[in-house]
């Protein structure tokens, strides 16, 4: 049984690792690379990386979104330059959705601006502990996805 003090730390060092996060955001966001998109631009680009030329269907049942709005995203996203629409050859009610190199620039922006947070984080940890601490998140996912 997890004591009630414990529960209260665990809680406040996770509020501040999540305003670390939003500050790191916020400022990327604001002034950053990623300035001329939207949060949900930028997260649309995201998956759309992630899951290599998707159907705008596939898009929002990764999204959790409606056809509709991934469907005005994206065209947005087209008219910005980050992604260009591929008309299925065997079904032209399909379009798939591939990030141009623009685009690919802003992935490539948060996955190194993601890696500089990490780095900054496990700073002052040892390699035994940034191991523990790679089993424990591994952990609390496995969890969370069940």
């Amino acid at each position: 049984m997890i004591k009630l003090d414990d529960e209260v730390k665990i809680g406040n060092l996770i509020e501040v690792i999540a305003r670390m996060i939003t500050e790191l955001n916020e400022e990327a966001f604001s002034t950053g690379i990623f300035s001329s998109l939207t949060w949900a631009q930028f997260i649309c680009l995201e998956a759309i990386g992630e899951i290599e030329t998707p159907t705008i269907s596939a898009l929002a049942k990764v999204l959790l979104v409606s056809k509709p709005t991934v469907t005005n995203t994206v065209n947005n996203l087209v008219e910005a330059g980050y992604v260009n629409k591929i008309q299925s050859l065997e079904d032209r009610r399909v379009y798939f959705v591939k990030a141009t190199k623009k685009g690919m620039k802003i992935i490539a922006a948060h996955v190194e601006l993601q890696r500089e947070f990490v780095k900054e984080l496990i700073e002052p940890l040892t390699s035994a502990e940034v191991t523990q601490m790679i089993t424990l998140f591994e952990k609390i996912v496995r969890q969370h996805n069940k």
